[in-house]
């Protein structure tokens, strides 16, 4: 063999070893290849969402979710599924709690050195009986807690905080407005938001769909609702009567922090225990009692409730913790405060 022989023979063998090496080493990576992550108590991945209606809850670092379900209006199923991405930084003003956050892409809340962890390194979530339900801080748009977040739900009474928020936008409210028909009953259109805030009345929120044009009022629910960014949302009626009515966890934080940014009138009425109209033809004054019974509460700035036979009940509730506004939405259950409840008392206990 000369020279040029044994040159060309070397190179063809570390040739075949190179491409051997590189082809093992692809399906050991297609393969075998065992990956792992370490995740901080407080960087846990998102949660997956639970594929039945009700399940185990999750408590979630990030409301990043694809997810897909099925729910029956009319004997229609409506499928929807969404991608979520609303880590938001969105700058809020209303009062003390809501003073610009420059530090929102940091964490608030910690879990405290005390708390029990799950394998996968969350706090261990509390046992929600709802069918969805959600806690995030306003400010950083940072979920906490999530159970089945993007499954869609009738709104029952909830779709009331659309209502307003529309009204707020697009109506002139220092005309009076006529509840029911001959004679009915006239009052200041803001007095007309108190008695739908804080009684749930659906004549008064009729009221302001015909004042404005029904079927335009409903489309320009859904209008908002799109420009909220609320894609799983759908509104037939402005009280919340219909069960085609429906939206999801996510999608009503969106609507939450929409209002505390642009409506936080909502916020400050439907925190208030009682409000006092007055009927403009009779100069009658009536004091209203909220239905919320965290309303006049200490923490509490806000939020809505609403029951349905096919809803179940349904709470939106904001309140202040550390100085930060935290959101809580519990959907489909027999008792949304107590659920209400038990979620923030487990935020509490597992987040400083």
């Amino acid at each position: 063999m000369n020279p040029f022989h044994k040159i060309f023979f070397v190179g063809v063998v570390i040739l075949s070893v190179a491409v051997g090496s590189y082809f093992n080493g692809t399906r050991s990576a297609n393969g075998d290849q065992v990956a792992s992550i370490i995740i901080s108590a407080t960087d846990a991945a998102p949660a997956a969402e639970n594929s039945q209606h009700v399940g185990t809850a999750q408590p979630a670092t990030s409301n990043d979710s694809t997810t897909s379900n099925d729910i029956k209006v009319n004997g229609q199923s409506d499928v929807s599924t969404q991608n979520q991405n609303d880590n938001s930084k969105t700058v809020l003003d209303n009062g003390a709690l809501l003073k610009p956050d420059l530090s929102f892409q940091k964490d608030a809340f910690h879990l405290t050195g005390s708390t029990k962890l799950t394998a996968g390194g969350s706090a261990q979530p509390p046992e929600i009986q709802a069918e969805a339900a959600m806690i995030s801080d306003l400010k950083t748009g940072r979920t906490y807690f999530q159970l089945n977040q993007n499954f869609r739900w009738p709104m029952a009474s909830l779709t009331k905080l659309m209502t307003v928020a529309l009204a707020l936008k697009n109506m002139d409210l220092n005309q009076p407005i006529k509840i029911g028909e001959e004679p009915g009953y006239t009052y200041s259109g803001n007095d007309i938001l108190n008695i739908i805030l804080i009684t749930s009345q659906n004549e008064a929120a009729e009221a302001l769909a015909n004042i404005y044009g029904r079927n335009n009022f409903i489309a320009g629910l859904n209008s908002l609702a799109k420009e909220f960014g609320m894609s799983s949302t759908n509104f037939s009626d402005p009280t919340g009567l219909s069960v085609a009515n429906q939206s999801t966890a996510t999608d009503l934080q969106k609507l939450a922090l929409n209002i505390y940014q642009n409506h936080p009138k909502i916020l400050d009425i439907t925190r208030k225990k009682s409000v006092t109209v007055t009927e403009l033809n009779l100069k009658k004054k009536t004091k209203l009692s909220n239905m919320n019974i965290f309303a006049g509460t200490a923490g509490f700035g806000g939020g809505d409730t609403g029951y349905g036979d096919d809803a179940n009940s349904n709470s939106l509730s904001v309140f202040s913790y550390a100085n930060r506004p935290i959101l809580v939405i519990v959907l489909g259950t027999d008792d949304s405060f107590g659920e209400t409840e038990k979620l923030m008392d487990w935020f509490k206990n597992n987040y400083k």
